[in-house]
């Protein structure tokens, strides 16, 4: 019984990586409203007015663009954890077997977890559009070049989020995650088998919620790079992420 809702919980993840998974690799249409050459390629210091109206609407229109695909995905993952969660822990306080608590606990561990991922760790922020630029002045030149570096620097963040799944440290960090859940069902009293079935059925899972994660946003970026020959503010982007380190993970910030 133990072993079908483990293998049940991930097949409920496989099916709903199968539904997202033209989510993340559909073809991303161009930009309809926007030029498709830069009036120039003049460097980003040396720009008048009209050519940072045009990054910026092209930026913005990207931005808006790759929203609702990131909303998706964000709400669909968090449906599933959150249900994991709130079973599991009507699991754990309902059954007096020691076993099966454990497993419970160490369950809605990982979906709790799963959770902080998609809120406090690594929020995708691709759901927020263009959101962050509605504020930002532009009346005078210095304001436009101010926002303009802003819009940059997120289509590069949320370039640099959708590229993570190419990097060794989310599938390390969702390998150690489910081996570490596996060891305290086995610590508790969950027979080896039973360990072994809900690491692999989470490892299994965790994959599909990293690669069905929108990829627009690397693609946006590309493109952005092709039509202005590269001239770009280029700052470096700033996130929290999740690394592997020996013996567990550990949550880390680019500066």
């Amino acid at each position: 019984m133990l072993l079908r809702d483990v293998r049940g919980a991930a097949l409920a993840r496989i099916v709903l990586a199968i539904a997202l998974s033209g989510i993340g690799f559909a073809p991303v249409a161009q930009a309809t409203d926007i030029p498709t050459e830069m009036p120039t390629a003049a460097g980003p210091l040396d720009l008048n007015d009209d050519e940072i109206d045009w990054r910026l609407g092209f930026i913005t229109e990207r931005l808006d663009g790759s929203r609702s695909r990131a909303s998706i995905w964000n709400v669909a993952w968090t449906v599933v954890n959150a249900g994991t969660l709130g079973w599991m822990i009507y699991e754990a306080e309902s059954d007096a077997d020691t076993d099966d608590r454990g497993r419970a606990i160490a369950e809605a561990s990982k979906a709790f977890i799963g959770l902080m991922d998609l809120y406090v760790l690594r929020p995708l922020r691709a759901r927020e559009g263009a959101d962050e630029l509605a504020s930002m002045p532009e009346a005078t030149h210095s304001q436009r070049i101010a926002k303009l570096k802003k819009a940059e620097a997120i289509l590069m963040r949320n370039a640099e989020r959708a590229n993570a799944r190419y990097g060794w440290q989310v599938h390390a960090g969702n390998v150690l995650l489910n081996f570490a859940g596996a060891g305290a069902i086995w610590a508790t009293g969950g027979g080896t088998s039973e360990a072994l079935t809900s690491a692999f059925a989470g490892i299994a899972g965790g994959e599909a919620m990293i690669w069905t994660e929108p990829g627009q946003p690397r693609r946006d970026l590309l493109d952005y790079q092709n039509l202005t020959g590269g001239s770009t503010f280029a700052e470096v982007p700033r996130a929290w992420r999740l690394v592997a380190i020996p013996g567990g993970l550990a949550v880390a910030r680019d500066f």
